[in-house]
């Protein structure tokens, strides 16, 4: 094999320390941490069991031209769940690329065909949020709110072209693409170290992955959008967030007591960063369960070394 496919397993033990242990069987960013920390690879892909990569991506990626002071990240295609099982893996992506239900873009969300019933108007992504919410504002509050630039730019363009600045303007953070982040995330093993990794806090998965983004922002990192043809395909199975879907998703957490990372608190935190211009430290020294002792196992261990 030309890598080492390796287990982690957390007992329940370990699991059922957490408050909501019972009402949510896995804490995604927890359970990345544990195979980040354990990771020995130069670079760290955090990323989901739900998805397949494109060739292109492949190929980008065994190229081994990554740099240490980028983050790469990469659009989400959402495709149908009956992506066929037993077909060969080239089948498989000629199906999703076929099949395409949506595009998880940096603030905005491509829908193939008409708009489903009930679809979020954006993405969850916060700059996108606050553009939705200036273009349906009355009249008096956009004028007032174009009255402090120097010049009058349409919101909508300049969000397009310059979305860094205006996300500084408007929210007082970068334009990042947090979109789908949680589903592929490529940094330096060193810098996901750094920052000690996902914060661990004892709450549902949202909002987790865009606030590491931005802790790697601003430990220095410049973000990298990969090109389109470099697209992970996402195969919906009813779990996690969709915009249709995303009503129901917090219904069903709030019934199970389960609490989520607030959108004023992810701001809060958000812009502290930037103000202070440094990442924030969510975790300790023992991030990822490194104090636990977890059983581990080898599936296939590496047997090729690859030489520059």
């Amino acid at each position: 094999s030309p890598c080492a496919v390796r287990v982690v397993e957390v007992p329940p033990a370990v699991h059922a320390r957490y408050r909501h242990a019972k009402a949510l069987p896995l804490y995604q960013m927890i359970a990345k941490n544990v195979g980040i920390r354990r990771a020995r690879g130069e670079f760290v892909l955090a990323t989901n069991v739900d998805l397949l990569f494109s060739d292109d991506l492949v190929r980008f990626i065994a190229a081994r031209n990554l740099r240490p002071d980028r983050m790469y990240r990469t659009d989400r295609h959402d495709v149908p769940a009956d992506v066929p099982p037993d077909a060969p893996l080239d089948d498989q992506l000629a199906y999703c690329r076929d099949h395409r239900l949506r595009v998880n873009a940096r603030n905005r969300i491509i829908f193939f065909g008409p708009k489903p019933v009930g679809a979020a108007a954006s993405s969850r992504d916060l700059v996108g949020e606050q553009y939705a919410a200036w273009r349906t504002a009355p009249l008096k509050k956009k004028l007032k709110a174009a009255a402090t630039w120097p010049v009058f730019v349409p919101l909508f363009i300049g969000h397009r072209l310059f979305g860094g600045w205006f996300g500084r303007r408007f929210l007082g953070y970068p334009d990042l693409h947090t979109n789908g982040c949680g589903d592929f995330t490529l940094m330096a093993r060193d810098v996901w170290f750094g920052l000690r990794g996902y914060a661990e806090l004892d709450v549902f998965s949202m909002h987790l992955d865009s606030l590491l983004l931005h802790c790697a922002y601003n430990h220095g990192l410049w973000e990298t959008i990969l090109p389109d043809q470099m697209r992970v395909y996402h195969i919906e199975h009813g779990a996690g967030w969709t915009p249709e879907g995303e009503a129901k998703l917090d219904a069903r957490l709030a019934a199970a007591g389960i609490e989520q990372l607030t959108v004023e608190q992810y701001n809060k935190w958000v812009r502290r960063m930037y103000r202070d211009k440094r990442a924030m430290m969510f975790n300790t020294e023992g991030w990822g369960l490194t104090e636990d002792h977890l059983p581990e196992s080898c599936i296939s261990p590496a047997e090729i070394v690859f030489t520059r």
